[in-house]
């Protein structure tokens, strides 16, 4: 029996704005400030990330068929390709909602992501509470199973 693909989602429950990258990594800037997020703005930040994702996926599929389109006359092909979409588009999956502890946590699990070759999507909030730069709020993968994830995500609290 296989396991069900999941959509993974990582949330900051605060941010800190603004940073400095070295070799990957955020680190505080002098001026750094730490915002705790609300609830409903976590809430919202996961519908952005997750329908950012799925909209990423359709035009990537639009795209395949599209060129499949100018290439192929198989036309089986072809609405093969098309009924795909339309699954892809209405299907749905169950999404775990994980939360970590600030913007620094949440690069490190992408990093670790993208370690294990998986596709990371990134949700950036431009609330003026943050400052004159967008920051990264939220992450999510695309459909996957526990067992790809596992080795980035052990041991991070389920968000409540």
């Amino acid at each position: 029996m296989s396991e069900e693909p999941r959509i993974y989602v990582l949330v900051a429950e605060t941010v800190q704005s603004p940073v400095q990258i070295q070799f990957g990594e955020l680190k505080p800037a002098p001026d750094t400030k730490s915002v705790t997020q609300p609830k409903g703005r976590i809430a919202a930040q996961v519908g952005h990330v997750v329908s950012r994702m799925r909209a990423c996926r359709l035009t990537d599929m639009y795209s395949a068929w599209a060129e499949a389109g100018t290439r192929s006359k198989n036309m089986k092909h072809l609405e093969k390709l098309r009924s795909d979409m339309i699954t892809e588009s209405l299907a749905a999956y169950t999404t775990l909602i994980f939360g970590v502890q600030n913007s620094y946590e949440l690069n490190f699990r992408h990093r670790l992501l993208d370690k294990i070759g998986l596709q990371v999507y990134s949700f950036y909030d431009e609330n003026e509470e943050y400052g004159d730069i967008p920051v990264c709020t939220a992450i999510c993968t695309e459909p996957t199973t526990r067992a790809k994830v596992s080795p980035a995500l052990d041991y991070l609290p389920l968000w409540s």
